[in-house]
């Protein structure tokens, strides 16, 4: 009994939060979403505007809009994450994380009860449970994108790092607020892209730049 319990405290503490944002586009008095005219300047476009797929350069297949993502090592550190589970790699998860926050996490959240490996684990099995078997990643499609220039302004699992401070050692200049689809399909399937209709949807990432490299949280 003892084992089970702890076996659900492990997996329920590695759930991903789910989010929903906005629909990107304007819409117009009858409630269709308008095309953007040649007026609009690009940058002022809403996300997804100008989506790409990539099917080889970040690890897994990654759907972006490429405005938002100028520095490739931004992407490399998302698909990094996410070849972690999918691979059960936890020297990788380890990699993209911020170091003061897995530390806090490990230490204050799941009180020292789990490693890193277990909670790496922990997902990596879930998802293998919820595909009845061996899978692989067939898409990671980041569907939504806020930028802020200040991480004080940005609630709930942010708001943790004014108690780690001392182990950050240069200033968090850029945070992207990520929510992303995942479409999973059986391993060695060769399936790649939307084609496969099994996804874990509204998974919310934080992005950071710190120090002249990029790390990643999950909420």
């Amino acid at each position: 009994m003892r084992n089970m319990k702890r076996a659900a405290a492990l997996g329920a503490a590695l759930v991903l939060c789910v989010s929903c944002f906005a629909g990107c586009g304007s819409k117009d008095s009858s409630g269709n979403t308008s095309n953007p005219t040649s007026r609009t300047a690009m940058e002022d476009l809403d996300y997804g505007a100008t989506l790409r797929i990539d099917k080889k350069a970040y690890g897994v297949p990654m759907q972006y809009d490429k405005r938002f993502f100028e520095d490739e090592a931004s992407l490399q550190v998302i698909g990094n994450y996410y070849r972690s589970i999918a691979e059960n790699d936890s020297a990788l998860f380890e990699q993209v994380q911020l170091p003061a926050y897995l530390d806090y996490t490990i230490k204050t959240v799941h009180k020292s009860e789990f490693t890193t490996a277990e909670l790496v684990q922990a997902t990596h099995d879930s998802w293998k449970e919820h595909m009845g078997g061996d899978f692989a990643i067939s898409l990671v499609d980041i569907v939504g994108c806020e930028v802020s220039r200040t991480y004080t302004g940005i609630t709930t699992i942010l708001d943790m790092l004014d108690s780690i401070q001392e182990g950050i050692s240069g200033k968090i200049d850029v945070i992207y607020e990520l929510t992303v689809d995942v479409y999973l399909t059986p391993a060695d399937s060769g399936i790649v892209g939307l084609e496969t209709q099994t996804k874990k949807d509204g998974q919310v990432l934080f992005l950071f730049h710190v120090d002249d490299q990029w790390y990643l949280i999950y909420n």
